[in-house]
């Protein structure tokens, strides 16, 4: 395997580092490359260049930190040592962060996301960025599991997107003996060399074209499809949410072929016109037939699968993890709230130009104390740190969560009348795991509030940890 560095999310690494095995020069290459911790690379996920780098940063120790994403990129640049330019290319895999010794399993996070069909339509590249057109790069063994399966996740909601809107047939050249009649242009030499050697004159060889989906551009299709099927079927029942998907686009393929993968499948194909589309779905699918042999039990004793760039969005992932969690709340129905969520495109306000945007607003109409903001961090020492005064979630996390409560676009959104002295109840959650001792999330929590000690001596804000799933 390709020198490749193996670290995990938010640890901060020195050059003398077990992850950089004391290769000091390429160190020191990274450190002058990357930015300080005061630019915030993770402020814009659309943002290609901060996703790739897996939220890099260099902090004032001159320590590097990955933070905010785990997956598998290549970072490339060029730093200046003694006067000359000096150009680097460097594979880095960021492994999911622990939580009390298990690291957090974000493949059971994502499947319970799509198991929600709301929350299923805002995940994808918000919450994974997959790079199908850069050069691939061989994955470790520690990340070869999760890797595959999101490779093959990304690329079902392709497919299932292309199948319900841009599925299109192709014409076909195809040759066939025919009985009593004559079809498109007569094949002579076919003729000469199968039917008059057998006295059957009354049958004639023709070529012509049909109009039918069991093209190439399909059966391409088909074949990752099928081999995507057979890896999900070592998971069980966890992958219940996706197995929808697989049968809608069997369904809509059920005429084409599976065909041989073979070096020249893919060429000659013009991503052009109607089969626009179909590029960035062949692209994920080109990985997949690549690194995923017919036979599913095989992969890991075949050659080391490569896989293109790919980066999770761990803080953007676990948001869509706690709306899951919210959506599950059952209420009465003399209460029963509305659940506002802050996706990234959206903008709050009645004039829609708010600069502030929470995570989740809940209000009630029936009950006037009904009324939160909610807000997804995903620091799971959150409660700890931030009842020092001193910690930076104090500095950045506490001022932003009293803004919210002020700001006049989000008391609009929860029903407060203009120049409302009244304040919206403020809840944080933060991943955690069963052995916490805080409230639990539940309806019980929000319709029967009770006297529960406030966060940091501020009135009305309170922390519950949600459990996130660890292996």
């Amino acid at each position: 395997m390709a020198n490749i560095f193996i670290l995990n999310e938010y640890d901060r690494y020195e050059s003398n580092s077990k992850a950089f095995m004391g290769d000091s020069y390429a160190f020191e290459n990274l450190l002058n490359w990357l930015p300080s911790d005061t630019e915030d690379l993770l402020q814009n996920v659309r943002d290609e260049n901060a996703a790739r780098g897996l939220g890099y940063s260099r902090s004032a120790e001159n320590k590097i930190n990955f933070g905010g994403w785990a997956g598998l990129v290549q970072l490339a640049g060029t730093t200046q040592k003694n006067g000359k330019n000096i150009s680097f290319k460097y594979d880095v895999a960021v492994l999911p962060r622990q939580l009390k010794g298990k690291r957090v399993d974000l493949v059971r996070m994502y499947l319970e996301c799509l198991g929600d069909p709301t929350v299923a339509k805002h995940l994808g590249e918000p919450a994974v960025f997959i790079w199908h057109d850069q050069e691939p790069i061989e994955c470790p063994e520690e990340f070869k599991d999760d890797a595959l399966i999101f490779l093959v996740l990304s690329y079902l909601q392709e497919l299932h997107q292309l199948c319900l809107r841009h599925l299109r047939n192709q014409f076909i050249r195809t040759s066939e003996n025919l009985t009593g009649r004559v079809k498109g242009r007569i094949d002579i030499a076919k003729q000469v060399r199968v039917n008059l050697p057998r006295g059957r004159s009354d049958r004639t060889m023709c070529d012509f074209t049909i109009h039918s989906n069991n093209c190439r551009e399909n059966q391409i299709l088909k074949t990752a499809l099928e081999r995507s099927a057979r890896l999900l079927t070592k998971y069980g029942a966890e992958m219940q949410p996706v197995w929808s998907k697989v049968h809608f686009c069997r369904n809509e393929l059920g005429d084409v072929e599976e065909v041989e993968v073979t070096p020249r499948l893919f060429h000659g194909i013009r991503y052009a016109g109607l089969f626009h589309p179909y590029k960035k779905t062949h692209g994920l699918a080109k990985f997949i037939l690549n690194a995923l042999p017919p036979d599913p039990h095989s992969y890991h004793s075949s050659k080391p699968a490569k896989i293109p760039p790919f980066a999770i969005c761990t803080y953007e992932l676990f948001e869509r993890y706690c709306e899951v969690q919210l959506r599950k709340l059952n209420y009465s129905e003399q209460s029963d709230p509305r659940l506002w969520i802050g996706y990234q495109d959206m903008k709050i306000g009645k004039d829609k130009n708010g600069g502030l945007r929470p995570d989740f607003l809940l209000c009630s109409a029936a009950n006037s104390g009904h009324r939160w903001i909610i807000d997804a961090k995903n620091k799971p020492d959150w409660i700890s740190n931030v009842d020092n005064p001193r910690s930076s979630e104090w500095d950045s996390d506490v001022p932003q969560l009293c803004r919210y409560s002020r700001f006049t676009h989000v008391l609009d959104e929860l029903g407060y009348e203009e120049h409302s002295t009244a304040a919206p109840k403020i809840l944080v959650l933060y991943p955690g795991d069963e052995s916490a001792r805080t409230p639990q999330l539940n309806t019980d929590f929000f319709e029967n509030q009770r006297e529960k000690p406030c966060v940091a001596d501020i009135q009305n804000l309170f922390a519950i940890s949600i459990d996130v799933p660890t292996r």
